[in-house]
């Protein structure tokens, strides 16, 4: 038979057994914990000293080269780029900076590189060139440039502009930043109409104009929805001088399905 009274001491030992196991335990813990603590603070520290090292980060603009710009010089595009030095190069994000720069500057971005050693940013664009020439409604002077995609610079923008580059004719007045869908829609229209337009009137908030080879026209205030029929109807116009007598005072297009035509009309046409 088994001893009672070695069951207990049996039990006292597993006991004492099983709490220095626990014990072991919460040390490895406490000890992986710490491990993990001195790790992570080691990479946060490497991460640190790799942002802030000069040898990977961009320390002047002269850093950032790019290619195939014809319209801007190397340095007024640098001057357009939303980037603060020194400029860390590892959490740069090329995509990112792209759409930044299109949304600023006339350009369309086809490639960006970063190169770590030694430090330099590479990007290849493509010039978006000035379509139409903004001026002032009041002076009439000129205040900037537009491109197609209606991004509106000052004309300082446009200095090294080469030899052989026709400014615009297109003229556009009364422009602003939040025309910009609207133009997106209209200067496509504009550049492939067989009536020659020659200016884009937005001074008057409630009557859109063309000043065209015809005359005046009056387009309204319905939104960039009518433009392609508006449009349309002033192409199936382009003839009107031969069937009218007299000088076009304007031709209104407010309604496309419904031209209206007022004519100063000429002696020569009075019976």
């Amino acid at each position: 038979m088994t001893s009672a009274s070695s069951v207990p001491s049996a039990t006292i030992y597993e006991l004492t057994q099983r709490r220095r196991q626990r014990q072991s335990k919460r040390q490895y813990q406490r000890l992986l914990s710490l491990w993990r603590t001195i790790f992570a603070l080691g990479i946060v520290t490497g991460l640190t000293w790799i942002l802030t090292s000069k040898s990977w980060q961009l320390s002047e603009p002269e850093q950032v080269l790019i290619e195939g710009n014809h319209y801007l010089s190397e340095s007024e595009l640098r001057q357009l780029l939303p980037l603060s030095f020194p400029q860390p190069l590892l959490p740069l994000s090329p995509n990112r900076l792209a759409q930044e720069v299109e949304s600023i500057a006339p350009l369309t971005i086809t490639r960006i590189e970063r190169q770590i050693s030694p430090p330099r940013l590479y990007m290849s664009v493509e010039d978006r060139p000035p379509v139409a020439t903004v001026l002032d409604p009041l002076s009439q002077q000129k205040v900037g440039y537009l491109d197609a995609q209606g991004l509106l610079l000052p004309k300082t923008v446009y200095q090294s502009l080469p030899d052989n580059y026709a400014i615009p004719s297109l003229t556009v007045v009364g422009y602003t930043p939040q025309k910009r869908e609207y133009w997106q829609t209209l200067y496509p229209l504009i550049k492939d109409s067989p009536v020659p337009i020659l200016q884009v009137n937005w001074d008057d908030p409630r009557q859109l104009t063309l000043n065209t080879e015809l005359g005046v026209v009056r387009l309204g205030s319905g939104g960039n929805v009518w433009l392609p029929r508006q449009l349309a109807t002033l192409a199936r116009l382009k003839n009107l001088p031969e069937r009218v007598f007299g000088e076009i005072l304007y031709i209104d297009l407010s309604d496309p399905g419904q031209p209206e035509v007022r004519v100063i009309e000429s002696d020569a046409g009075k019976p």
